[in-house]
């Protein structure tokens, strides 16, 4: 990618892994490269502290758009920083919501320790903390909004990603408009627990 990305010292999720490989998902990193073209339009669900909104970004160039949704404060400080010191707020929309069925509120579950497993799954609790893996998880009132809020922006949406542990159900509820072929191309929808394993799900469009 060749951009810079700041990564907090405490998360034993996402910063674990780029330490000891310098990378992150490299089944999915390769998809977008081959598939994402300059002027292209991403939509990052789960955006976290941005790693693959920066890469949506770079790949887009300054003709694209990218919407990169995170609805953890904290992460959403990251995001920001991110997206600014590599110069691409040109290109990228940051949302501070979760995505949902639909406009309200929900309780986001946000970890201290393993940052990345943040959801507003209500269940989550249960699989994020085990007796192996001690956390403790914030309880985070959030906005949220459903995807389908953007048919007719765009053109055409060239890929959708989708990384909210739990909670894609609720997801896709809310954007049976988007998924329309005539308004999105792919969506890929996976988990952080096993994308070192697999990228998840790939639903084409067209």
């Amino acid at each position: 990618m060749g951009g810079k990305l700041l990564v907090p010292t405490s998360d034993l999720s996402l910063m674990p892994e780029l330490v000891a490989r310098g990378t992150y998902d490299v089944p999915f990193t390769a998809f977008v490269r081959e598939h994402i073209q300059p002027g292209n339009v991403a939509i990052d669900v789960g955006a976290h502290i941005g790693l693959f909104t920066l890469l949506f970004a770079y790949e887009v160039w300054e003709t694209g758009h990218v919407i990169a949704y995170e609805a953890n404060p904290q992460n959403v400080r990251l995001l920001r920083d991110n997206v600014a010191m590599n110069y691409l707020e040109d290109r990228v929309e940051i949302v501070p919501r979760a995505v949902a069925a639909e406009r309200g509120t929900a309780t986001f579950l946000a970890p201290q320790r393993f940052q990345m497993l943040g959801s507003i799954q209500p269940h989550r609790e249960t699989l994020v903390v085990t007796d192996d893996r001690a956390d403790v998880i914030d309880r985070i009132e959030v906005e949220t909004e459903p995807l389908d809020a953007h048919v007719g922006r765009f053109e055409r949406i060239d890929l959708v990603k989708i990384d909210v542990e739990g909670a894609e159900e609720k997801v896709f509820a809310g954007m049976s408009g988007l998924l329309n072929p005539a308004w999105c191309s792919a969506c890929a929808s996976s988990s952080s627990g096993s994308r070192s394993a697999t990228t998840g799900s790939l639903l084409r469009a067209d």
